[in-house]
């Protein structure tokens, strides 16, 4: 058979349905091609097969039979699948088992054909068992084969047919049986006929559009791979991608036949397309498998040892425990598995505590960073720095050179997974919606006088903020970090609100009472690594300041400085959190807080001076969203408090992210829960979350240049004007005001008129209409540390602001 004239498609369960149907019919019209078209069963249906052979439940049997006739009403044809199967109570035997979870795909084949023929496609219905044998007889529920195709019944079929639909899934075994191929085993059907026909391509049609970077429900900006090698598929599919199942692909890899993953309900979308192309040092995608277990096993027996690994794993055959990954270094043995059965796997920590010390950690999960040539990659830098932040329990490169894991919690999953999804895949689309500064921008595209660029900030953003941030009824006091944004109309309207104010420096200080006259409004002093001297200035001496020490060593040096005052102290609990290391501040590498073994060594010197700790304070860093974060430091600070007789209040920090919710009603309650001998405050100090929604900047774009495949963006608005793309690589949602039609999708660089490479807004951002010269471009979340952090360098004058 010429390989030019066969096509196989493989319909999965979700094309199942008439919709699904219309687009086979569609698509098998091209005569010029045969095509054999391998069917799973119904989308759930093999899940209830299974249950039924656990429990012979007749509403199990009536659920399945509901459905399929359900599909033949909606494609309106005159069939009766033979639902006898279904009728066995012998489902405790084996070959039973299988010949009823192997009907699925028999009752759709049958109604896929006849639907064929109605509708005038010359098709045939042809059993599995004609075309796939298996060479060995059923010993488990899945045969594990190898499989052969008849070649010569599938020729027989196409003379006198011109589509051929075979039942996935399923195959005949030397003593003619039906086996089943293992869950999935449809597009390994599909895989190994179309390798044995020679077809032109294998297509696997489903209800996505390919093989994405990450998950689409986990990261919403997840990119299609429009090309992949076949190992490299390969590799994604057995870490976790969900999209196709590994075994399929190497059928088709021996014999160089494409494999295109299609869209059944977007069939002029693009696709994932299949190959031996290969790809040097490139990441395609991440990937996450749940579940974990770590067993970590150590022995000083290990060291020079022989058999010590033999005998270890063959404790894990004995419980049939499968491992994933092994490390091994001189005395310690760390293996993964994702067997859901806690007890066994507790009672195999048993067994091996018999010889070795063992630690058994669940609820883990295994991120997958897949390419090709993984430790060739220029991003492995980054992805290692961004994990300092997390725990990891386990750290390994597949020798393949195409996966590096990461054993991580659980909880941590969702973080780890979005950051470094930005760091590999730093593409940006900003959907247009209706802001609120829309009818502003209009004007000032119309207004030839405005050049810019200028802060804009809105008083009801701030206010909503606000609101959300008071149904946390168990925080007694908020205090606005006023580094965020001091315009005072900013400032006065929070402190309305009955918020205090946070203050880092004393030219902050000296400025809210320039500005208002008098502090009389709660405000935390809370500085570091400033001068003795500041700690004295005057303008402390006022009951509505609390001072905070960052550093003891201070205390130490100065002692009768502090002999008979009240201060807080700034700890470091070791759990910060953040998008980028410039905003984490808590841990080894950070210059903030006391660590709690200073802590606790300098208690009695602050007995001896008689100086009254009568607070706490830590802060984790930046862009946090889990608010068990926050209740996981009140509980950690709860427990030194019982050292510290004198404690009164506990300062939660901030840090609260913008870019999604937190969840204020959990963090509310789990607070109310907190327990104490006496009576606490709890305080936050949020900045950006109150105002960084609030403001946006202004500009024009100046000029654009296309230099080796980039076309640059340039605007007036730069590094000096808003420094954080250029500090912490934060991403600002980013448009643009054009009156120009659509276009067709650009990819583009956003810069700045500064003299520095680090000029840049934002890099891979796509549009789609034409940008040009003097259109108006809006930066928003430029609230909090915009105007704050501007400079004039480069001698650019600054941009004013604007309060709505």
């Amino acid at each position: 058979m010429s390989r030019n004239k066969i096509k196989v498609l493989k319909f999965g369960g979700s094309s199942q349905c008439i919709e699904g149907y219309r687009v086979i019919k569609d698509l098998v019209r091209d005569t010029d091609y045969k095509y054999i078209i391998v069917v799973s069963a119904i989308k759930g249906i093999t899940n209830k097969l299974i249950d039924y052979t656990r429990i012979s439940d007749s509403k199990i049997k009536n659920d399945i039979i509901d459905i399929n006739n359900k599909l033949i009403i909606n494609c309106d044809i005159d069939i009766k699948p033979n639902y006898s199967i279904l009728n066995t109570d012998k489902t405790d035997k084996l070959q039973n088992k299988i010949d009823i979870i192997s009907s699925g795909e028999y009752f759709t084949s049958s109604i896929l054909n006849s639907y064929l023929v109605k509708k005038g496609i010359k098709s045939e219905f042809v059993q599995a068992s004609l075309v796939l044998k298996s060479d060995t007889n059923n010993k488990e529920l899945y045969n594990t084969g190898p499989f052969t195709v008849n070649t010569k019944v599938i020729e027989e079929f196409f003379t006198h047919s011109n589509v051929i639909v075979i039942p996935g899934f399923s195959a005949l075994t030397p003593d003619e049986n039906i086996c089943l191929l293992g869950r999935g085993g449809s597009d390994t059907t599909g895989s190994i006929i179309a390798a044995s026909v020679n077809a032109e391509i294998y297509q696997i049609w489903t209800d996505v559009n390919g093989i994405y970077s990450c998950d689409p429900r986990i990261i919403k900006e997840a990119q299609l791979v429009e090309k992949i090698g076949y190992s490299v598929a390969q590799e994604l599919a057995s870490m976790g991608a969900k999209v196709l199942h590994p075994y399929c692909i190497l059928p088709c890899a021996k014999k160089n036949i494409p494999i295109e993953i299609k869209n059944t309900f977007n069939i002029k979308g693009k696709s994932t397309y299949i190959n031996g192309i290969k790809s040097v040092d490139t990441i395609h995608g991440i990937t996450k498998q749940d579940n974990i277990s770590v067993f970590k096993i150590t022995s000083m027996n290990m060291w020079n040892n022989y058999g010590f690994v033999f005998d270890i794993f063959s404790h894990f055959k004995n419980y049939n425990v499968d491992v994933n990954i092994i490390s091994t270094s001189q005395f310690n043995i760390t293996t993964t598995t994702n067997d859901p059965n806690i007890s066994k796997l507790h009672l195999l920590k048993i067994e091996l505590e018999k010889i070795y010390n063992v630690e058994l950690i669940t609820d883990l999960s295994i991120v997958n960073i897949v390419g090709q040539d993984i430790k060739k990659n220029p991003l492995i830098s980054k992805i290692f720095d961004k994990m300092k932040i997390y725990d990891t329990y386990l750290t390994s490169y597949a020798s393949n050179d195409m996966t590096l894991s990461f054993v991580v919690n659980n909880s941590d999953t969702q973080d780890i997974i979005e950051c470094l999804h930005k760091i590999i895949f730093s593409s940006y689309s900003f959907e247009p919606k209706e802001h609120w500064w829309h009818k502003i921008v209009d004007l000032y595209y119309h207004n030839d006088d405005f050049v810019g660029p200028q802060y804009l900030y809105n008083r009801d953003i701030i206010g909503e903020r606000i609101t959300q941030l008071q149904s946390v009824t168990n925080i007694n006091q908020f205090y606005y970090a006023m580094k965020a944004n001091y315009n005072i109309e900013i400032i006065k309207f929070i402190i309305s609100r009955g918020f205090g104010i946070e203050c880092v420096n004393l030219g902050e200080l000296y400025y809210l009472k320039r500005c208002l006259g008098k502090l009389d409004f709660p405000i935390l002093f809370t500085p570091n690594f400033c001068s003795i001297d500041d700690y004295q200035d005057e303008i402390l001496n006022n009951d509505n300041i609390k001072l905070i020490i960052d550093n003891i060593d201070i205390i130490v040096k100065y002692p009768d400085e502090f002999s008979e005052m009240s201060i807080g102290l700034r700890l470091d609990l070791n759990c910060g959190k953040g998008h980028c290391d410039k905003v984490i501040t808590q841990g080894k590498q950070s210059k903030f807080g006391i660590s709690i073994d200073k802590l606790i060594e300098y208690r009695d010197l602050f007995t001896a001076y008689n100086i009254n700790i009568e607070g706490l304070h830590t802060h984790m860093g930046s862009s946090v969203h889990n608010y068990k974060n926050w209740v996981k430091i009140a509980n950690r600070i709860l427990d030194i408090v019982s050292d510290f007789d004198s404690i009164e209040w506990i300062n939660l920090g901030g840090g609260l992210g913008i870019d999604k919710q937190i969840d204020f009603e959990s963090l509310n309650e789990e607070l109310g829960n907190i327990s104490s001998d006496k009576e606490i405050k709890l305080f936050m100090e949020p900045g950006r979350f109150i105002v960084g929604e609030s403001g946006i900047i202004i500009g024009r774009v100046t000029q654009i240049k296309d230099k080796m495949s980039t076309r640059f963006i340039g605007t007036n608005i730069g590094m000096n004007d808003l420094i954080r793309p250029a500090l912490y690589n934060a991403v600002h949602p980013l448009y643009f005001y054009s009156p120009y039609q659509k276009d067709d999708e650009q990819t583009v660089t956003v810069v700045g008129p500064i003299c520095e490479s680090g000029d840049v807004l934002v890099k891979n951002l796509k549009v789609k209409h034409t940008i040009t010269e003097n259109d108006i471009v809006i930066v928003t979340n430029t609230g909090a540390y915009g105007y704050s952090m501007r400079s004039n360098y480069n001698l650019k004058e600054v941009p004013v602001e604007g309060f709505i």
